[in-house]
C-alpha cells in the first residue's frame, strides 16, 4: 500500500511539473502571428493593388473592386495599395497564449 501511494505522489507531481512547463512555454515563448488566410480584403481590379478595410476610405481606388481574402491575395501577384495596407496586414510578435488566444477570437484582423 506505502508503494501505491508513493507511486501516485510521483505521478502527481510529474503531470503538475508538466502543466508548469507548459503554461510557462505559453507565457513566455515569443512567435510570430500574421492573419488569417480568410481575413477579409478589398482588391481594385484595375491598379492590382489590394487593401486592407480599416485603410480603404484612404485610398483612391475605381469602381472595379472585388472583396477577397488574405490567402488568395498572398497567392496573387497584387501589391498592397499603401503603408496603410502593409502596416495593418504585418506579422507581430507575441506570446504563444496571445497567439492562441487570437487564433481562437480574433480581434486584431477581424475586419
Amino acid at each position: 500500500m506505502k508503494k501505491q501511494g508513493l507511486f501516485r505522489l510521483r505521478l502527481y507531481l510529474i503531470i503538475m511539473v508538466g502543466i508548469l512547463v507548459l503554461f510557462a512555454m505559453l507565457m513566455f515563448i515569443p512567435v510570430d502571428l500574421g492573419p488569417h488566410d480568410n481575413t477579409r480584403m478589398i482588391v481594385d481590379q484595375t491598379y492590382r493593388i489590394y487593401i486592407a478595410p480599416p485603410c480603404y476610405e484612404q485610398t483612391e481606388v475605381t469602381n472595379n473592386l472585388l472583396e477577397t481574402t488574405f490567402g488568395s491575395v498572398v497567392e496573387s501577384s497584387l501589391q498592397p495599395e499603401s503603408a496603410c495596407t502593409a502596416e495593418a496586414l504585418s506579422t507581430i510578435n507575441v506570446t504563444m497564449w496571445s497567439a492562441l488566444k487570437e487564433r481562437l477570437f480574433p480581434t486584431r484582423w477581424n475586419w
